[in-house]
């Protein structure tokens, strides 16, 4: 069978990025890292030189970006893995899209505008801005403005909003390849003159994955260059994710906000990422709507310390839900606290169980109750069993570490936010 003949511009443009996937490794880990493992697709159809599903896709126009030279490319590259760093495609909410991927847009080339270059002389720049003529589409232009250096994207955004009309970009909507045999529907074009952006299906699993690719290419720069800042606040976010103790109200505005539940933004309660920076940004607060199930394994391989904690958080969770059941089980469904009794528990705190673990039994539970609720909420170390089927309401589980760090596998069903 004769071998598929290769377009030798895709081929020119795969030897380009491969080239400075290396350089990436070497001598920026943390993007390097990045980019060997998010999924790079190309599409010469493509009416700008890249974009990006803000998850783990990246589109490249192998003609065009043969247009740049390799300062500007990695610029190109480093633009479209912000969007995965920053979770800018999630962070939209219900703000106007072309008016947010600009701003998105603007936050993200000025702080790879401002990268140093490594090895190099001082106060020269890693990558270079790809300003360049586009045959047939005219100028490509990145957007940059000094007067939104070291703001936010939110803070961006309500300044543009001042100024600028909302609606839709400039374009039509182009179909992409997923990699899978799927399209995907790109947003108009915002202007942007880098990237389009592509909204892709909600996936907790693919959202997850690209938080581990995350983690790992913070490890993976923190250990090549262990006094260098991590780029992006992710050393911020990164020592968010690491502490102990249980953030009740980012975990339940996170998932009850994707699934439907009320959710008020508060200046009462500041987005504490870009507190951090000095910039007051409205956070989300969930509304008392919604019902949640806490379900805590309460198996022999649970110890006394770790439900102490759980029990700790549980008066907070009660204030942010409408409707609380909490539900104590390790083989067998052992104690159940309606809501309204909460109070009267945490007086006692007294968890029965101590045997094995088995969570069909709790699913058997609920669907005898018929409770369908808006989060179920598995406090376990995953030493446990499963049902064969998801069931029909998402599914939070907290992940409690033993010791040495581990915990049982990962479930086919739900997301994990792992805690120490």
């Amino acid at each position: 069978m004769a071998k598929a003949k290769q377009d030798p511009v895709v081929e020119e443009a795969r030897r380009r990025v491969a080239q400075l996937r290396l350089q990436l490794l070497s001598l920026y880990p943390f993007w390097g890292y990045l980019l060997a493992e998010v999924q790079l697709l190309w599409a010469p159809h493509l009416p700008t030189l890249a974009a990006t599903d803000g998850i783990g896709r990246i589109w490249l126009n192998p003609k065009w970006i043969a247009l740049l030279d390799r300062k500007q490319l990695g610029f190109v590259l480093l633009h479209e893995l912000g969007h995965i760093v920053l979770e800018t495609l999630g962070r939209q909410e219900a703000r106007d899209r072309t008016l947010w991927n600009r701003a998105t847009d603007y936050a993200i080339n000025r702080q790879v505008a401002e990268i140093p270059q490594r090895g190099g002389p001082s106060g020269q720049r890693a990558w270079r801005i790809p300003s360049v003529d586009l045959p047939g589409l005219g100028r490509c232009e990145p957007l940059l403005d000094g007067q939104f250096d070291h703001l936010p994207a939110e803070a961006i955004y309500a300044r543009l909003l001042k100024n600028l009309p909302v609606g839709e970009g400039d374009s039509a909507h182009i179909e992409l390849d997923d990699g899978e045999g799927h399209g995907l529907r790109s947003d108009p074009n915002h202007g942007g003159g880098v990237d389009l952006h592509v909204p892709a299906p909600s996936d907790q699993v693919k959202v997850d994955q690209a938080c581990e690719r995350l983690q790992r290419a913070a490890e993976a720069a923190q250990h090549a260059f262990p006094t260098d800042n991590l780029p992006l606040g992710v050393d911020r976010w990164l020592a968010e994710l690491q502490r102990p103790r249980l953030n009740w109200q980012a975990l339940l505005h996170r998932y009850l906000s994707e699934f439907g539940a009320a959710v008020e933004r508060s200046w009462a309660r500041p987005h504490r990422r870009w507190l951090a920076e000095g910039w007051l940004v409205p956070g989300a607060v969930p509304e008392r709507d919604g019902t949640v199930v806490l379900a805590v394994d309460t198996s022999g391989s649970m110890d006394s310390q770790r439900l102490q904690a759980i029990a700790t958080e549980l008066q907070v969770l009660g204030e942010l839900v409408r409707e609380l059941w909490v539900v104590s089980a390790d083989a067998a469904v052992q104690d159940v606290v309606p809501p309204g009794q909460l109070a009267e528990f945490l007086k006692k705190r007294r968890w029965q169980g101590g045997g094995g673990t088995d969570h069909r039994p709790l699913f058997a539970w609920l669907e005898q109750k018929r409770l369908s609720p808006d989060l179920l909420i598995c406090c376990t170390d995953l030493y446990t069993v499963l049902p064969e089927r998801a069931p029909p309401f998402p599914v939070l589980w907290l992940a409690m570490l033993d010791g040495d760090g581990g915990r049982g596998p990962r479930p086919g069903f739900g997301a994990v936010v792992e805690v120490g």
